[in-house]
């Protein structure tokens, strides 16, 4: 199982190339069925820090800097809240987290103006995310709320996302780094051959996604990307509910 994980990685970052989103969702449901909690959460953080953060430079031209001041400051807050507790969620969690959170973007008024280029809504979206990273390793849908009423194209969206879920994965990957290191019950489970191996699929499948996003029209990206968060969700949560009994 483990040496299949570099086909999902890449696919996962495909998907994700395309719509900004969902592939993390997949992704982190595959690990920490695979892995601990810990180690999924390391491996996912570095492979989406790799995917991202490549697709931020494949869009640099794209990115909206003037959110990412108050974004950060949001995510050092919810990090700081989130390390006082010193939480690791149980994988039965981690499944009908990752699950719900498509239904809850899907279900948002559409009246609530959440605008991610005002800086009060780029901070609370800091603190939101960063909290969900820490709980459940993927946030994108819930993140997906605070552009859907902004005035940014597929390309910008797409690009601002990037770059802020490269922040997120950076702060997961330090919050459970450090909970392993200080650990005397677990270690470190996955081959280190397979995080660069991880890192070079996550640049190959956003490359290829990069390329179907291009001969997408606004409408087709909308569409798919709910499509393909509710149906993940759908099927994340009977996972979740099936182990937690």
């Amino acid at each position: 199982m483990v040496w299949i994980i570099p086909i999902i990685i890449f696919a996962t970052s495909f998907v994700s190339g395309i719509l900004g989103m969902a592939g993390g969702m997949v992704l982190i449901g595959v690990l920490s069925l695979t892995f601990s909690i810990a180690n999924a959460m390391i491996l996912h953080g570095i492979t989406q820090i790799g995917a991202n953060g490549f697709r931020a430079f494949l869009l640099r031209r794209h990115i909206q800097f003037k959110v990412l001041l108050p974004y950060i400051l949001g995510a050092g807050l919810g990090f700081l809240l989130f390390s006082a507790i010193n939480f690791i969620p149980s994988k039965s969690t981690v499944l009908i987290a990752v699950g719900i959170f498509p239904f809850v973007s899907l279900l948002m008024p559409k009246s609530i103006p959440i605008d991610i280029l005002k800086r009060k809504n780029a901070f609370i979206c800091g603190i939101s995310i960063i909290t969900l990273q820490l709980l459940a390793g993927a946030s994108g849908p819930i993140l997906d709320v605070f552009f859907v009423k902004s005035s940014l194209n597929r390309h910008q969206i797409i690009a601002t996302k990037a770059i802020t879920q490269t922040l997120g994965h950076l702060i997961k990957l330090l919050y459970y780094s450090q909970i392993l290191f200080f650990s005397i019950e677990e270690s470190l489970e996955v081959p280190y051959l397979l995080f660069p191996v991880a890192i070079a699929c996550a640049f190959l499948g956003t490359t290829g996604g990069k390329l179907v996003l291009d001969k997408l029209s606004e409408f087709q990206f909308q569409k798919y990307s709910k499509i393909a968060i509710a149906l993940i969700g759908g099927l994340y949560i009977l996972k979740g509910l099936i182990l937690s009994f």
